[in-house]
Order: C-alpha cells, then sequence, then structure tokens
C-alpha cells in the first residue's frame, strides 16, 4: 500500500520514517505550501508562533485540503 494512503496514526505506530515541519507562519498559504512539497505532516507552532485560535483552524482546513496530517502544538 502506497504511504499516501496509509493513514498517518498507522505509519506513526508501524513506527515508519516521516518527515515533517513546524509552521510558525500563522496562514493557510503556508500551510499548502509545505503539503505541496511533500512533507509527511505539519505541526502547526500555538507555542513559539502567532497563531491564535483563527488561524490556526484556518492553517487546519487548509492541511486538510492539501491532505496533510497537522499537529497543533499548543501554548
Amino acid at each position: 500500500m502506497s504511504s499516501s494512503v496509509v493513514p498517518f496514526r498507522q505509519r506513526v505506530i508501524a513506527r515508519e520514517p516521516l518527515i515533517g515541519t513546524f509552521l510558525k507562519t500563522p496562514t493557510g498559504h503556508a500551510t499548502e505550501i509545505v503539503a505541496d512539497a511533500g512533507f509527511d505532516f505539519v505541526v502547526i507552532d500555538q507555542e513559539h508562533a502567532a497563531f491564535d485560535r483563527t488561524t490556526a483552524d484556518i492553517a487546519l482546513m487548509a492541511a486538510r485540503a492539501a491532505r496533510v496530517p497537522a499537529l497543533v502544538r499548543v501554548p
């Protein structure tokens, strides 16, 4: 099965090497760029960046639309 078809959780449990990055730019555009670059996941960094609830929601929606798993690092 292709890694793009296997759910993210299963890939983590299987200890598959995954490459992701932290987002510090509170826009949906940055999320789309990361997804297009081929990363396996993205971390929306509310702890060290200017993400508020609204911008985090926008980034999460962009990740979902781009079909890239997203995690949120909370403050």
